[in-house]
């Protein structure tokens, strides 16, 4: 399932060894930048003390945008992911990554909309959507997956899963991306006028 992102690297130790192999050897290699470690990091889950939305990684977008130094990103990233603004701690992802399975299919996929289940294991569907169906093309992937129904969904978890996903188009991070369209499925809450008509006569 690794691919998008994985030409940051994963890890902060990662990309010091290959620092130090270009100065070692002085053999000139792309700069990995710890603003593409960090939206690759696969250690925390997209929600903490059950609602609240994981923002750290759109403040690192954000930060790179503004072309911050790189003392500032490990900072803000640092304190952020040792303890919130809110004085809550973040949530690491219950499942290890390379072990985990799929959903089966969109009919899983479509079932699981809005019922804050299995958000792992979507985000590995739609890595692996990007990776088999759509080679790599997010642009695809988006198109394919972000479909009337699913953004009548939007206002689920105060609109942070477009959020999310629109910061990893930003970023042109496809991990991000593919979190983003796994959170809007996962914390979908209608909106549809038809929606809003049935609410309605169910109060009633």
């Amino acid at each position: 399932m690794w691919d998008d992102d994985d030409y940051c690297v994963v890890s902060r130790f990662q990309m010091i060894q290959q620092r130090s192999h270009t100065v070692d050897s002085g053999v000139s290699s792309h700069p990995v930048s710890l603003a593409c470690l960090t939206r690759a990091d696969r250690t925390f889950d997209i929600e903490f003390q059950g609602y609240l939305s994981n923002h750290a990684k759109h403040a690192i977008v954000a930060l790179d945008r503004l072309h911050a130094p790189e003392s500032r990103v490990q900072g803000y990233w640092d304190e952020y992911t040792t303890l919130t603004p809110y004085s809550l701690q973040l949530h690491k992802v219950d499942h290890d990554w390379e072990n985990l399975h799929p959903i089966a299919n969109d009919k899983e996929w479509n079932e699981l909309r809005g019922k804050k289940q299995q958000w792992q294991e979507q985000v590995v569907y739609m890595n692996e959507q990007l990776k088999n169906k759509y080679h790599g093309d997010t642009s695809q992937l988006v198109q394919a997956y972000a479909t009337v129904d699913l953004l009548h969904g939007i206002a689920g978890a105060l609109t942070h899963g477009v959020i999310h996903l629109g910061w990893g188009i930003d970023a042109d991070s496809p991990w991000m991306i593919t979190e983003g369209l796994a959170y809007l499925n996962f914390c979908h809450v209608g909106v549809a006028p038809e929606k809003l008509q049935t609410n309605q006569h169910s109060e009633d």
